[in-house]
């Protein structure tokens, strides 16, 4: 008698979801609450009790009908060929345990907290997985539990890449590498664009890399948006007397040569010279980039400098962006208060 092939379940959730099933992608599906619930059942390997996965899933619906919801879905999803994944009984539900689990978020996580300090081509490789945000361009208008653990991942797994990226680059500008410096640099901008810290390390890459005219580029174009987008005029006072003192034609080459060791030391984003007269914005980084709420932001950004008052709500349904509005007027406007924005959780 054959042996029984142990089912394998194969997910990469950084970038856009793909999920494939013993080698072969799920059939297609026109409702995503199926590969949702993979994704959250293999973030969260102990048994799951079915009310909190229905609520989780129908977070509208009385839980009569989102418990009926969660059954119709599990009896999808086995004559669709997955209860060998999948283990339910009255009260629970959980991936099966004897499932070959490869994913992706497990596996960067893990080699970020198992990095060794100075090797740059297993950093490179690692940050390799991170191929995009947490299931990235999956929007949840009426999940509002479900998007809130969603953006609660892709806030942290962003800071986990960050670290990534600024070691990365810091590491192969220490060793001379200055062509992997910049590339390193430039990705870690795709994810921070407004980060001025961030920005400062790219060009401190470009002036490694012999590119001094493409950092006064850079600058002036990263002003010009924040300018333009933001309502901020100029970046921090480090950037700019950086981008000042290439402008002059004084430095051929960064005046603070970074080591190796340095770089491997920094577990934040203090690769970059840190603030002379500014304090940073303390509290997670939005988890993307804001996208049609420029004019609320403005507005917000025009109240806090007026100083009329010490209080400022936003308010609004659940799910609609409140957070992530507020987060990226937060870290907009941390390097104009001395003391600097602290982000505290209410909840």
């Amino acid at each position: 008698m054959a042996p029984i092939a142990t089912p394998r379940l194969e997910i990469e959730a950084l970038g856009h979801l793909h999920i494939l099933g013993n080698s072969q992608p799920l059939k297609r599906s026109n409702d995503l609450k199926r590969e949702l619930m993979l994704v959250y059942l293999a973030a969260n390997p102990q048994p799951q009790a079915r009310r909190a996965m229905a609520q989780l899933l129908w977070s509208y619906a009385e839980d009569k009908v989102a418990l009926s919801n969660l059954r119709s879905l599990l009896t999808r999803m086995r004559q669709e060929g997955l209860a060998d994944y999948l283990v339910a009984d009255r009260t629970t539900v959980s991936l099966a345990s004897g499932v070959a689990l490869e994913f992706d978020v497990d596996r960067f996580r893990t080699a970020m907290a198992t990095l060794t300090a100075h090797d740059l081509p297993a950093l490179i490789r690692i940050m390799e997985l991170y191929q995009g945000e947490f299931l990235k361009g999956i929007a949840l208008r009426d999940q509002p539990e479900l998007e809130e653990w969603i953006l609660t991942n892709q806030r942290e797994l962003q800071s986990l890449a960050v670290v990534g990226y600024q070691r990365a680059s810091a590491l192969a500008q220490a060793g001379g590498e200055t062509g992997p410096a910049v590339t390193l640099a430039r990705q870690l901008l795709e994810i921070t664009p407004y980060d001025d810290d961030n920005h400062e390390l790219y060009v401190r890459a470009l002036i490694a890399d012999r590119q001094p005219g493409e950092a006064l580029r850079h600058y002036a174009e990263y002003t010009r948006i924040l300018e333009q987008e933001l309502g901020i005029r100029g970046a921090t006072p480090s950037l700019t007397a950086l981008v000042e003192t290439v402008r002059n034609q004084t430095i051929a080459q960064p005046p603070v040569q970074t080591t190796a060791a340095d770089a491997a030391a920094l577990p934040t984003a203090a690769i970059a010279p840190p603030m002379k007269t500014a304090a940073r914005f303390v509290g997670p980084r939005p988890a993307r980039v804001l996208v049609g709420r420029q004019a609320d932001l403005a507005q917000l950004r025009r109240w806090l400098e007026a100083g009329t008052g010490r209080l400022i709500t936003i308010t609004g349904l659940g799910g609609t962006g409140k957070t992530h509005l507020a987060l990226t007027l937060a870290e907009s406007v941390a390097p104009y208060f001395a003391d600097g924005v602290y982000f505290v959780d209410l909840t």
